[in-house]
C-alpha cells in the first residue's frame, strides 16, 4: 500500500502527480488532502483505492481553533490513517513537516517518508512563537525523512 498526503486547495502538484502515477500502475494507496489554512473552511478528504480504483471517500468537517487548530486536527488525522494502515504501508508521500512527523510517529523507522518540501520561509506567521513552533517543526521534519524533495530555490 502507498500513501500520499498534501496540504492542497486543489491546486495540481507533486502529490496529485504521484497518485495519478499509481492509479495508473494498479497500485493500492491512500490520498489524503488537507486544505491549506487559507482554505480551512473546507475540510480535509481521505480517498482509498484498491488496484487504482477509487474504492472510498470520506470527507472530514472543517477545523475549529483558528490554525493551531487546523494544524493539530491535520497532524491528528494523518496520525490515525498512518496508523490504521501502517501494517501493510510502504511509503508516505508529504508535503507539510507537520505530516511527515505525524507519519514517522505513527508508522515508525520501517516506513520510508519522502518530505516534498514546498513553502519554507523562516517566518511565516506574525507570531514568533509559532515561527519557532514550525522552525522546529521543520528541522525534525528533514531529519526524521528518508528523502526530501524541494521544490524551491532558498531551501535550508
Amino acid at each position: 500500500m502507498k500513501f500520499v498526503s498534501t496540504y492542497s486547495d486543489g491546486k495540481v502538484g507533486v502529490a496529485q502527480e504521484l497518485a495519478r502515477y499509481f492509479q495508473s500502475k494498479g497500485e493500492d494507496f491512500v490520498f489524503l488532502e488537507h486544505p491549506l489554512v487559507a482554505a480551512s473552511g473546507s475540510g480535509s478528504r481521505l480517498t482509498e483505492f484498491k488496484a487504482g480504483i477509487e474504492s472510498g471517500r470520506r470527507v472530514f468537517g472543517p477545523a475549529h481553533g483558528g490554525a493551531l487548530g487546523h494544524y493539530l486536527r491535520c497532524f491528528l488525522l494523518t496520525f490515525r490513517h498512518v496508523r490504521r494502515v501502517r501494517a501493510g504501508l510502504d511509503l508516505f508521500v508529504g508535503h507539510s513537516n507537520l505530516d511527515c512527523i505525524a507519519a514517522r510517529l505513527a508508522g515508525g523507522r520501517g516506513l520510508r517518508v519522502i518530505y516534498v518540501s514546498i513553502d519554507y520561509t523562516p517566518k511565516r506567521f506574525a507570531d514568533p512563537l509559532m515561527n519557532f513552533a514550525f522552525g522546529m517543526a521543520d528541522r525534525l521534519a528533514y531529519a526524521w525523512s528518508d528523502r526530501i524533495w524541494h521544490s524551491y530555490p532558498d531551501a535550508a
